[in-house]
């Protein structure tokens, strides 16, 4: 009766709280101009060098009263402007076909290539989407787009920042024209469109341009006609993208242009978006937020130098001066994702944030620089100098590291199988092989900024090692060392939040990179090919050189020393305060168990099979509940992934591994890290054949379970052929190690039979 009372009160309760709770709801999305608008000026191909110099006083003047940083862009594909407005757009990435920055006014005709008469724009949509818009801007090719990016990564979410907008009751314009002559480009549109191809109002006619036979295609932005379209679209709509198009039509024109006429033409292009933003910040107190950005990044026309890192001006209420901006997406101070900006657009107009799983994005924060002061400019300057640095030098050298390592590999195996006995003269060769990447760790601590400096400091810090590690007689005891201290001092790094691994050439690009904090994939294969190879080699340095008793003592000590650090390394790779690595995690767990129940006496596909399967699946549970407990503006990319289990899109999930795998095996065939990982691999797997019943069972099972390691490291991340690569190089290097010493021993003891027999 009690229970009948209880749920009697309870229905009363819900039906009483419906009927007060929806009408407030649907009073929150009604449209209502109210609030100040949002405004965002995109400058295409603004780069970090133009708030750093005087070139835009208007501009600089802005910085004294805005927090500011870096963004770099990522898409589904190439930096085209089309794909980095709709990635910008809907926070995550997307592809564009080729006429999607056809857009304008319903009533506005363009001729189409191949069509007899010209055609409106309203008509295009009609026919290609079958649906009827007479006013504000659409984008035709909305349904081609929608098609081509139906299976991205974590779903697609077209028009998320339009959807969410419009389901706030909130209006948009976008305003500007970056036409390329005859032909239509207008990716502005992409940016602020919902998910059925529309913005609810602007203008992105040619009625914003004038003749100027000095620019290309002999027209340029009328900067008073952008004004007077802007400031009737600012008086009814919440949200308004400007777009000053002249920097895209010199970038498509570039080639046919002297760098120096090009230089100065952007300056000129600079100089008057810098008037018009002059103009903007007269009017102030008439507008909310300002961002003044670049959407889509293009080349530097003196140097023809690829997109680098784009300025992100914040200016408006919770934006002090003298901040730099960050987010939850790079935890760096002075830099954020493209991705953030969506969500913090929506974050500014109505405080609601992030709300959408296939968001990439977090909102833009800001924190105190009160170390910078008034600094600010010169190490914003500096910071993208440095960043810029990285992008630059990182290629170059990593590429000659790996084929050094490739080409060391190769002739170690031929000497191997043809003469075995000269391997050792290439012993300190081999030794920087697996010694550099904790050079490149340590590297930044001396604040190289050069590229003659890092060679430099290469050099000495190589020698440095080389010679401690040279105080040890035998290579296994130096591989030892080499381990210990390498997989040591990434572990402390990760401790310190990855501090040096953010500045190695060996951590990652944040120009082209995707992760900005923890540990990246290089490093990652590095730490656990490090630890697995001490393991392994410890274990059979003092196998069969103990008494039996001391052996079981010493198997003891060595099982506590496995399970601690493997168990260490697999917490701060699955960690969300230290920078989740998923995959890496996955991998540990893999590697170190496989290898733990294989020295406890299992054969090794049943030991791979449970740690794959069982302990693995276990794990996998810990870490999705760990990650979906967390905020979601701070939501990772494992809660993401957990979150569509959740939901029941099992197909979505299912994709994401199957582009994972899709991804590693293409870069194992077009990059040098996957020729270095079939050339190890290969080298590791003949060997382990070779030696099946010649070599010790120690070592025999010890790089089985690298192996495993690798199988998982290689499946289970983007880019898991970097991974596989550098952990299977460790084992290679200590493969050829014991070979040194086993030859050494065979040389020893020929030469003490010589000695006894001329005795």
């Amino acid at each position: 009766m009690r229970f009948r009372h209880i749920c009697s009160i309870l229905s009363v309760w819900l039906v009483l709280s419906g009927f007060v709770a929806g009408p407030a709801q649907a009073q929150s999305n009604k449209s209502s101009r109210t609030s100040l608008p949002f405004v965002i000026v995109s400058l295409d191909g603004l780069r970090y060098e133009d708030i750093t110099t005087q070139t835009m006083p208007n501009l600089h003047r802005m910085l004294n009263s805005a927090a500011v940083g870096f963004t770099n862009i990522h898409t589904g594909g190439a930096q085209t402007e089309t794909n980095c407005y709709a990635s910008t757009g809907s926070s995550t990435k997307m592809n564009t076909p080729a006429l999607s920055g056809w857009t304008g006014a319903p009533n506005e005709s363009i001729q189409l290539p191949g069509e007899w008469t010209p055609v409106s724009f309203g008509d295009l949509f009609s026919r290609w989407t079958g649906s009827v818009y007479k006013d504000g801007i659409v984008v035709p090719s909305i349904a081609e787009i929608l098609g081509m990016n139906k299976t991205r990564q974590w779903g697609s979410h077209i028009g998320m920042l339009g959807d969410a907008l419009h389901h706030l009751g909130y209006q948009t314009a976008v305003i500007g024209n970056a036409d390329f002559g005859e032909t239509a480009n207008r990716p502005g549109p992409l940016f602020l469109m919902d998910s059925t191809g529309r913005v609810d109002e602007g203008d992105v006619s040619t009625d914003l341009l004038e003749k100027d036979v000095s620019r290309p295609y002999g027209i340029k932005i009328n900067g008073h006609a952008l004004w007077t379209s802007f400031q009737t679209h600012a008086q009814k709509n919440h949200v308004i993208l400007v777009q000053w198009g002249d920097l895209n039509r010199l970038d498509h024109t570039m080639q046919t242009i002297r760098p120096e006429q090009a230089v100065a033409m952007r300056r000129q292009i600079l100089q008057e978006a810098d008037q018009w933003i002059g103009r903007l910040l007269a009017t102030r107190q008439q507008y909310g937020t300002i961002l003044v950005t670049a959407l889509a990044p293009l080349h530097n026309p003196g140097t023809g130098e690829e997109p680098g890192l784009v300025p992100v001006i914040m200016n408006g209420e919770g934006f002090l001066p003298q901040n730099v901006v960050t987010s939850a997406t790079t935890h760096r101070a002075g830099l954020v994702s493209n991705f953030d900006l969506a969500p913090s657009i929506l974050d500014q107009v109505s405080q609601a944030g992030q709300n959408d799983p296939a968001t990439l994005g977090h909102k833009i924060r800001q924190v105190q620089a009160d170390s910078i002061g008034e600094k600010r400019i010169a190490w914003l300057k500096q910071y993208g100098d440095d960043l810029t640095f990285i992008h630059k030098f990182r290629p170059q050298l990593l590429s000659v590291y790996v084929h050094v390592a490739t080409y060391t590999l190769i002739v170690l195996f031929f000497i191997y199988l043809w003469k075995r006995a000269w391997i050792r003269k290439f012993r300190q060769l081999l030794e920087w092989v697996v010694i550099l990447p904790l050079v490149l760790l340590v590297a930044p601590v001396l604040q190289p900024h050069s590229s003659s400096y890092y060679v430099l400091d290469i050099f000495c810090l190589s020698f440095l090692f080389l010679g401690l590690f040279g105080f040890f007689e035998k290579e296994t005891d130096r591989m030892i060392g080499i381990g210990i201290l390498t997989g040591g001092f990434v572990v402390f790094d990760m401790l310190r939040r990855a501090f040096w691994m953010k500045q190695s050439l060996l951590g990652y690009d944040l120009i082209t990179g995707a992760r900005y904090y923890g540990i990246g994939n290089e490093y990652m294969g590095v730490c656990l090919g490090a630890a697995l190879l001490a393991f392994v080699l410890l274990r059979y340095r003092f196998a069969g050189t103990l008494e039996k008793q001391i052996q079981s003592q010493t198997a003891r000590f060595l099982y506590v020393l496995e399970i601690g650090g493997g168990g260490l390394i697999t917490y701060l790779l699955a960690a969300p305060q230290y920078g989740t690595n998923a995959g890496g995690a996955i991998a540990a767990i893999v590697g170190f168990s496989t290898l733990f129940l294989m020295w406890r006496g299992k054969t090794f596909w049943k030991s791979f099979l449970v740690a794959s399967l069982g302990i693995t699946s276990i794990g996998l549970c810990i870490l999705f509940a760990i990650h979906l407990l967390a905020p979601v503006d701070q939501l990772t990319h494992i809660g993401q992934a957990g979150k569509l289990l959740l939901h029941g899109n099992l197909k979505n999930f299912l994709a994401i591994l199957y582009r994972k795998v899709l991804l590693n095996f293409h870069l194992l065939q077009v990059s040098m890290w996957g020729s270095l990982l079939m050339i190890t691999a290969g080298i590791v797997a003949i060997w382990l054949t070779m030696q099946k019943k010649r070599s010790s069972k120690v070592l025999y099972q010890g790089f089985q379970a690298i192996f495993g390691c690798t199988a998982a490291a290689f499946l289970c991340n983007d880019s898991g052929v970097l991974a596989a690569a550098t952990i299977l190089l460790f084992a290679a290097a200590g493969m050829f190690a014991t070979e040194i010493d086993a030859n050494e021993g065979t040389e020893s003891h020929k030469n003490e039979s010589i000695e006894s027999t001329v005795g």
